[in-house]
């Protein structure tokens, strides 16, 4: 093998190690080294040329000096040799200077790829979001209108709703129109009835008083209830006294439930009591007395007055509200009992906290199990009997 087949055999493999290096580069890169070794190949071409050449001329020269042959071929090979070599180091420059080119080209276009992918991905991610905000916004927007939608037929159902009652009162008022002249006729004959009514009950009550009327029933009429029947008593002083109760005999049981007491029990001509509300409607017209007469088994006598007397109404339990100043032969009992609410056995309304007054004692306006035990059994009593009486105060009657 001669000397410039070596050179070749090594010109080719550096070609092969530079294409193996630059092997991942694009397609540019490829077509630049399959131009250089198109460019090597011709120069194969041309150093095989020479090399016919000088064989040749060696054949030519084979007559001459063998000696002077071989330098001369020696220098022109040596001289062949190296162009060839500084043809290869410019051809090898080149393609470094290409490569690196190529690859720094490459690298900025991957950089201006990736941020040019980059800005694409960004610019995507801006469009899903603002297409996700138009959506939330279109959704929004159905949802209003359709709420909208909706207060609109409301509000339209309302005023047709509104507009029929209104066509109805119109009707009505017109039908009411035509017979307000009646209405208003009837609403004064009623007016005249009630103002009639009044007088009457005022007249009424004024007939409550017992004047001149000596152990006689009087009818007595009170705003709020029923007339009803009761005795006047003559024997005490300056007369004009209503009963309200009387015990004597224990012919009646006064151990008795809370409506009995509310609406009174008994005979007015023996034992009996007058009732809770009458006695509230009647000491509520005016000022009342009470006077309360006891009779001992010693068969003696004493009483107890009080120039005002006054008790509650049914939501007050019938409270004992007022009884005035005190004058007597009787103990002063009665004020111990102001102010607390009547009891009875079934009816617990005393101050006492461990026990039911009224169902020991009897029923009264118990304070806590007080000294006045009236309608208690009667063989626990300390009197006879008990009358009570009440009128208007002297300057009303």
């Amino acid at each position: 093998m001669n000397l410039p087949s070596v050179l070749l055999i090594w010109f080719l493999f550096l070609v092969y190690q530079q294409v193996n290096a630059t092997s991942t580069m694009d397609s540019l890169l490829y077509d630049a080294v399959h131009n250089n070794l198109d460019h090597i190949i011709e120069l194969k071409q041309l150093i095989e040329k020479h090399v016919n050449e000088n064989i040749e001329f060696q054949r030519k020269l084979m007559d001459n000096s063998h000696e002077s042959i071989e330098l001369k071929a020696k220098d022109q090979q040596i001289e062949l040799l190296t162009k060839l070599n500084e043809d290869l180091r410019n051809n090898i420059a080149k393609m470094n200077d290409f490569q690196n080119y190529t690859i720094n080209k490459q690298k900025i276009e991957t950089e201006n790829a990736i941020k040019y992918h980059d800005d694409l991905k960004s610019q995507i991610q801006q469009l899903q979001k603002n297409e996700e905000n138009y959506k939330k916004r279109l959704k929004q927007k159905s949802k209003s209108q359709s709420a909208i939608e909706e207060n609109l037929n409301r509000e339209i159902e309302k005023l047709k709703i509104e507009v029929s009652s209104l066509k109805n009162k119109l009707q009505e008022s017109q039908t009411q129109s035509a017979n307000k002249t009646k209405i208003l006729e009837n609403n004064f004959l009623q007016l005249n009835q009630t103002v009639k009514n009044v007088i009457e009950s005022k007249e009424n009550i004024t007939k409550t008083v017992c004047k001149d009327l000596l152990w006689k029933t009087h009818a007595i009429q009170i705003i709020g209830i029923d007339h009803f029947n009761t005795l006047c008593n003559g024997d005490i002083e300056e007369a004009c006294w209503i009963a309200i109760y009387s015990r004597f005999d224990d012919s009646l049981d006064f151990n008795r439930t809370w409506s009995d007491y509310c609406n009174g029990f008994g005979n007015i001509r023996k034992e009996f009591f007058i009732g809770l509300e009458k006695l509230y409607r009647i000491t509520n017209s005016q000022t009342y007395e009470l006077y309360v007469k006891i009779g001992y088994f010693n068969e003696s006598y004493g009483f107890a007055s009080y120039d005002h007397f006054k008790i509650g109404d049914e939501n007050t339990k019938y409270e004992l509200q007022s009884l005035g100043e005190f004058t007597g032969t009787a103990s002063e009992v009665m004020n111990y009992h102001l102010h607390p609410k009547f009891s009875t056995f079934d009816e617990d309304n005393d101050l006492a906290t461990d026990i039911n007054c009224a169902a020991k004692y009897g029923a009264w306006w118990h304070n806590d199990c007080g000294e006045f035990q009236i309608n208690g059994k009667w063989y626990y009593t300390q009197v006879k009997s008990v009358q009570m009486f009440i009128r208007p105060e002297c300057q009303n009657y």
